[in-house]
């Protein structure tokens, strides 16, 4: 009996041994898991329809973490409240974002972290929070979901477009259309050797506008060379009539010179003219009664004189107006004559 008793003393002692280092591994396991792991929030404003707890985390597609719990946001019910266990090495910085990810088409639903650049601050908790909080972008499932009721109804504009196509006014139209078609197809069918008799006709005309073409080629380099002899005759042409120009423009230089010199005499007079007239005033002034006694007796012949005087400048202005036409002409005559040809 005592070695019976000694026996199961002896297995509830290890069973009880066995069971307290399986608790203190357990309990070790937990409490290394929790001190290398960080917990953020996330809040989503739309669906979280495919996510539940345990679903990865990952961050440039790698996973990096798991989602603990999923609950309706205590402080604002329009909020979904996400927490993620993320391990401390996996850095998490102020610029990054999670948005949910559906893996495929079926498959089940993952948060996405993007952004999170190097030089970013780390995402700390600030005042207030329990855990620091990654902000939520809008994910590609919801922009198809929030678009998904503008493309119906453009699918249902473009599904009564098409019916109105398709209408029996329509039909007739595309049956006529058709039919058309028909026929211009069998008149070609049936004019298929007039085609290709046009077509060899073509290809006649294509040779004979590359003879053509090489006929003008050569036409070109014949005439290249006439022009270039042309050309040549025009210089030396150019190049006499230069010479006669230069030797008339010297003439005309030295016709005038003299021209300056009349026109210099000219003026000379004129002033001369007014000269006397203003001496003709003072002396009217001067000698009034004469004058007066002129006028009774001698106004006959100062009549006559004055009408003499009028003719005298009425040549001198025709005189001027030739010699201003044509100033040569006036000094050497007509000396106008045509250039001998070489």
């Amino acid at each position: 009996m005592e070695t019976k008793a000694s026996h199961v003393t002896v297995g509830a002692f290890v069973l009880a041994l066995v069971a307290a280092v399986f608790i203190f591994v357990l309990w070790m396991s937990k409490s290394d898991v929790k001190g290398q792991a960080s917990v953020y929030r996330i809040y989503f404003t739309s669906s979280v329809t495919g996510l539940q707890q345990g679903s990865a985390v990952r961050f440039r597609g790698i996973p990096v973490g798991r989602v603990t719990d999923i609950r309706i946001d205590p402080t604002n019910v329009e909020r979904v409240q996400v927490t993620v266990e993320i391990p401390e090495s996996v850095p998490i910085k102020q610029d990054a974002q999670a948005a949910l990810t559906m893996q495929g088409i079926t498959g089940t639903a993952y948060i996405q972290i993007s952004g999170n650049t190097q030089t970013s601050p780390a995402l700390l908790p600030v005042d207030g929070q329990s855990y620091a909080e990654i902000p939520s972008q809008t994910s590609v499932i919801d922009q198809v979901f929030e678009s998904a009721p503008e493309l119906l109804d453009r699918f249902v504009v473009l599904a009564d477009r098409a019916t109105q196509m398709l209408g029996p006014q329509n039909q007739e139209s595309f049956s006529e259309i058709l039919a058309n078609i028909s026929a211009v197809t069998g008149a070609v069918a049936n004019r298929s050797d007039d085609i290709d008799g046009i077509l060899g006709d073509a290809r006649g005309t294509m040779t004979d506008l590359r003879q053509a073409a090489a006929d003008l080629s050569k036409l070109s380099n014949t005439l290249q060379g006439s022009v270039q002899m042309l050309a040549d005759e025009a210089g030396a042409t150019f190049s006499a009539i230069r010479g006669t120009a230069l030797g008339v423009d010297e003439q005309m230089h030295g016709v005038g010179g003299q021209l300056q010199a009349s026109l210099a005499q000219l003026r000379s007079a004129a002033d001369n003219f007014s000269n006397v007239a203003a001496s003709m005033n003072r002396l009217v002034g001067d000698n009034e009664e004469a004058f007066s006694d002129f006028a009774n007796h001698g106004l006959y012949e100062f009549t006559l004189f004055v009408s003499e005087a009028r003719g005298l400048v009425t040549t001198l202005n025709r005189l001027t107006n030739r010699v201003e036409r044509n100033p040569a002409g006036f000094l050497f005559g007509d000396t106008q004559r045509g250039v001998e040809a070489e």
